[in-house]
């Protein structure tokens, strides 16, 4: 039992516990940005690797026309731009920070937009503010704690058995119903177990030692377990054993995983934006461990073992 002198500072405890990892996140995402003059000076060092940046978007070209997929350019502090492929294009002279995996096309370097806030607020002031909300939660629970008048706690009656006369609820020292006044035998009713019931969890969840859960994405929620040697993944029911239908983005031939000695290993099957890994995009077969980040499309998977 808490004592009522230690609950305000448990409290405090809990709360900047919840405060530092609402901020630190954030504050972390804003040291990490990545200036355009290093990529762009030594491209091959950023290939294939996921990187942040910032900067004011100078141009925009919707592909095809009408749209809001295509290209646009950010310039930052070093004064250089970098082309950026997105499918939500941003307005021209908006400040935005992103994340994305530097690649290249004939054009040049390029940057493939894995996420963008939709804010010019940099992450840091996010963090701030969620800081300042925290806190005055804090003190108004304080100041609530302080005011309340504290009330004794009611004593809490255990009924052990009942009346054989009339079935009202008996304490075990009692030696007379309170309800019919007949006299209470030494007897107790028997113990009744109230079990809740078992959900029986489908064949496939049994059988199968791994499972891919859909974190975000339009097919968030969904669970997708691997319980063949070679489950196929993509948009529709032909050549596919999975199909994704709900996210367009993803191709009718995406990808694949692979079971060997109890181990997973995924592979891309050729499609149009590739299979992207714990922020690397894959070119070949790749082995998955526990907890692993796999995105496809607008949908996120994280893979799960059975230990």
């Amino acid at each position: 039992m808490i004592s009522k002198a230690l609950k305000p500072n448990l409290l405090i405890a809990i709360t900047l516990l919840i405060a530092l990892s609402l901020t630190l996140p954030a504050i972390l995402y804003a040291y990490n940005i990545t200036s355009i003059s290093d990529i762009q000076a030594n491209p091959s060092k950023y290939y294939n690797t996921a990187v942040i940046l910032s900067g004011q978007v100078t141009e925009s070209q919707a592909q095809p026309a009408g749209t809001k997929r295509g290209t646009y350019s950010i310039v930052d502090e070093s004064e250089q731009s970098i082309r950026i492929k997105t499918k939500n294009l941003p307005a021209v002279g908006e400040i935005v920070t992103l994340k994305g995996i530097v690649m290249s096309d004939t054009e040049g370097v390029l940057i493939k937009e894995i996420k963008r806030p939709p804010s010019i607020v940099p992450p840091i002031v996010w963090g701030l503010i969620g800081l300042g909300i925290v806190l005055i939660i804090l003190a108004v629970i304080l100041v609530i704690i302080l005011l309340k008048p504290h009330k004794p706690l009611k004593e809490e009656i255990i009924f052990e058995k009942t009346c054989s006369t009339c079935g009202n609820p008996l304490k075990e020292e009692w030696v007379i119903c309170p309800k019919c006044a007949a006299p209470i035998g030494k007897e107790k009713a028997p113990t009744v177990k109230l079990e809740r019931p078992v959900k029986e969890e489908p064949a496939t969840l049994l059988l199968s030692t791994a499972r891919l859960i859909v974190d975000s994405g339009p097919l968030k929620g969904k669970i997708f377990y691997l319980d063949k040697n070679k489950i196929r993944f993509g948009r529709g029911t032909q050549g596919n054993d999975i199909s994704m239908d709900g996210d367009p983005a993803i191709s009718q031939e995406h990808f694949l995983i692979r079971s060997r000695d109890n181990e997973y290993y995924i592979a891309d099957r050729g499609s149009a934006n590739g299979t992207i890994v714990n922020d690397k995009l894959i070119t070949g077969e790749t082995l998955l461990k526990n907890n692993d980040k796999i995105l496809v499309g607008d949908t996120t998977l994280i893979f799960k073992k059975r230990e």
